[in-house]
Order: structure tokens, then sequence, then C-alpha cells
């Protein structure tokens, strides 16, 4: 049975490079005329066929990932910016540091993860592949995944500057995409990491992909299951594998406002990794089985607004901030949108009204996509 899939893009140099979960399947691509210059192959020899369609960029340009391999565990790598093509240099990946899985035989699945300028977080939650279903082509009860919430989680903040790792535990939950995280000082003097995203209580969301939901229709087929825009701190000043003190906490003061669902978080990128306090995602107005709204999210006020379109379907916002801009949400939100009628158009919306102010329809149709970026010229 056919599920979507996952593709993601970042400039490095002068290239782009389209990012799926292998690393064999990352390719660069020439960002003048769009042409495929084929896969991308690293200088060093870091173990790992498996990797994150969400890296992080840091401010500097760098890169965050992680790559995983069954018996030998997590690898977070840096990987420094490079400015152009010339020459032979090839990318390179410098280890960060190295995490045992929990199961090392069916490693824990990582589509994204938190990071703030300091921390990068590896989400161990409890949902495994299955070796052996991805070897014999049976279909478990998430496609090839075992979701076992009796483990709990394990939550490993390595620390960027030397690599110094700190594994916090909670309850078991599951997380597709993180908005954001920061570091911030408690009111005692300790240092917090606080990690935001789109929070399901478990996987249900990764059989919901199916493309029979999607033919079904935006109005039929299956339910949106229920996630929630929420924060997690951990306290690093807690000793190496303590159990995280506090509970989740819901960002925005009424769920039902999103429609008690919240997908694709992203924030002002001048405040990536650092404290903010507005973030774009799509969200849901019900009923529907697929994103059908945008929401513009107030992490300090609690409140959020909407834009809604019956009938049509969203894709995922993007913030550009406006050159020169002081206030963090003056800027537009960009998301490609299937329109009413099946057809496509690119959708601006006003960064802090969040109403629409301009739109580019195609006479066409473009694939429901799960990814978009902005990339300025170059």
């Amino acid at each position: 049975m056919d599920i979507l899939s996952f593709m993601y893009f970042l400039y490095q140099g002068d290239e782009i490079w389209a990012l799926g979960e292998m690393v064999a399947g990352t390719y660069a691509v020439d960002p003048a005329t769009l042409r495929t210059l084929g896969p991308v192959r690293y200088a060093n020899t870091l173990k790992g066929d498996l990797t994150t369609a969400h890296p992080t960029v840091l401010p500097n340009g760098d890169v965050i990932n992680l790559l995983s391999v069954p018996g030998l565990g997590f690898t977070m790598y840096r990987q420094p910016y490079r400015t152009d093509r010339s020459g032979a240099i090839l990318p390179e990946r410098r280890r960060l540091a190295a995490v045992g899985h929990k199961r090392p035989l069916s490693p824990a699945w990582v589509h994204a993860f938190p990071s703030s300028v300091e921390h990068a977080v590896v989400p161990e939650t409890p949902l495994y592949f299955n070796l052996g279903s991805l070897m014999l082509g049976h279909q478990t009860e998430h496609i090839f995944l075992d979701w076992v919430p009796t483990d709990g989680t394990r939550l490993h903040a390595v620390r960027l500057s030397d690599g110094v790792v700190k594994t916090f535990t909670c309850p078991a939950f599951f997380v597709f995409h993180w908005a954001n995280a920061f570091e911030k000082t408690g009111a005692d003097g300790r240092q917090l990491l606080c990690i935001d995203g789109a929070v399901y209580q478990d996987p249900t969301i990764v059989t919901h992909l199916y493309l029979d939901g999607v033919r079904a229709g935006p109005d039929k087929g299956s339910t949106l299951p229920p996630s929630h825009f929420m924060r997690l701190t951990l306290d690093l000043d807690a000793p190496d594998g303590s159990e995280v003190p506090g509970q989740w906490e819901h960002l925005i003061k009424e769920p039902a406002s999103y429609g008690n669902f919240v997908e694709f978080p992203c924030v002002n990128p001048t405040k990536k990794g650092r404290g903010y306090q507005f973030a774009w995602t799509t969200c849901a107005v019900q009923p529907t089985n697929v994103n059908n709204a945008l929401a513009k999210m107030d992490v300090v006020s609690g409140e959020c607004l909407v834009w809604h379109e019956a009938g049509g379907v969203v894709g995922e916002p993007a913030f550009v901030p406006r050159p020169g801009a002081a206030a963090e949400d003056d800027g537009v939100v960009l998301s490609v949108i299937t329109q009413p009628d099946g057809k496509a158009a690119m959708l601006v919306l006003d960064g802090q009204s969040h109403e629409e102010i301009a739109r580019a329809s195609l006479p066409y149709s473009l694939t429901n996509g799960f990814h978009g970026a902005f990339m300025t010229a170059k």
C-alpha cells in the first residue's frame, strides 16, 4: 500500500540539497536550472544509512543531523557550511556524539529532532523499526514500525559545544515535527531547555497518511488524530538519567481554536533555537481528515488566529521576515495550497494580521506535498 513520502530541501553552498531519510537518497540540485546534479557523496566514513529528513541549520550555516545504524546506535554530527563547489572539496561530517539505541536490533524511528543554538535532542520515542517487516515485506500496525509505549521515551540532550550527552526519561509520546527549542534560566537559577512541537499521544498519524485516506477526500475517511502545540521543559542541571519532572504544557489556551490538530510548525528563522513568541502551523477546521487551515500561534498570550478556505487543503507554512524588520511577526507566511476547485496556488498571508494579501493561482493541480521551503536567490 502506498504512503506519502518525505523530502526536505536546504542550501549548501551553491547547491540545493534534497534530503530524505536515507543517506544514499540525498541529491544535489542546481538552483538556477533545477537540474539534478547527482547524489551527494561525503568525504568521511561515518557509519549510518538512516538519517532524518529535518536537519538543523545553525546561525553560521553549519548543519546538525543524525545517523542511525541497527546495533550501533545514533550518531549526531556537524557538517560545516559549504560556500561553493569549487575544486574537489566534498562535504565533511564531524561526529559530535554517539548514543546507544534502547533496542539495538530495532532502533527508534526519528523523523525530526528539536535543537536550540546550544543543544540538540535525540527524541528516542518507543516507535521502533520492525526489521522483519522491512526485510520480508509484511505490514505491521504502523506500516513497518512497532509502538511499545511501556518503554517510555528517552530524550538525549547533546551539548553542541563539546558533545556531552545528558539523557532524560518521560512517558511515551510521538512527534512528527518540532517547532523550536531554546534555553532559559529558571526562577531558582537552574538552566532549562524548552522543546516545543506538535505532540501526539501515539503514532496513529503515521498510518493516517496512507494514500487511501487522501483519495477519500478531505471530508471522508478517518478523522485526524489529535495533536497539540505543547512544550516540555528539561532541567539541564539535573543528573544524567533523570525523569523529566513536569508534564507537557499547552502553549495555546484553547486547543479547540486550532481544531485540536497542529502540524508543520515553523518560527521566524531569526528565532530558530532561541526564545520566541510566534509560530505558524497547519491546523484543522473540523470535520476534516487533512490539514485544511493555517494558524498563527502566540505562545506568550496563548491565543491563535486561523485562516481557512472551505473545501481547500493547505501545505506546510514558511515564514519569511521582511528585510529590516524589527517585529518578530513582520513578514509573510507562504503556503502552497490546493484550492476548492482542485487547482494549486501559492498563498501569501500577512505575518501580523494572518490575513490573505496575495495569491498566485495555477491552471492545474500540484501534488499535495508534505514540505516546503523558502530560499533566497543567490
